[in-house]
């Protein structure tokens, strides 16, 4: 087996478990964005979440650069796992118990 080829598998099999520890990060994510909604409408509060999503977004742009990671790249993340944390926040608060 060529070296090139057979470290360019590896380097491809940490990608598949980084990309699977991503998934798993992102659904304990959602998982604790429903706990935040079931708490949120226990207390009948609001969804208003503007100001939180852009301190989030601020506050991991920063990480990133201390990181080099590319602040567009990180701000797009964080504005599509809003979206979707939103989603799942306002699905479970327009539930009837």
């Amino acid at each position: 087996m060529n070296s090139k080829f057979y470290t360019l598998e590896k380097l491809n099999e940490q990608i598949e478990k980084i990309d699977l520890e991503l998934l798993y990060l992102l659904k304990r994510r959602v998982q604790t964005e429903k706990k935040v909604a079931i708490f949120k409408k226990g207390k009948n509060l609001g969804l208003d979440n503007f100001n939180l999503a852009n301190e989030i977004i601020i506050k991991n742009i920063a990480k990133a650069r201390t990181m080099q990671l590319n602040e567009n790249f990180v701000r797009e993340i964080f504005e599509v796992i809003l979206d979707e944390t939103n989603r799942v926040q306002k699905d479970i608060m327009e539930e009837k118990n």
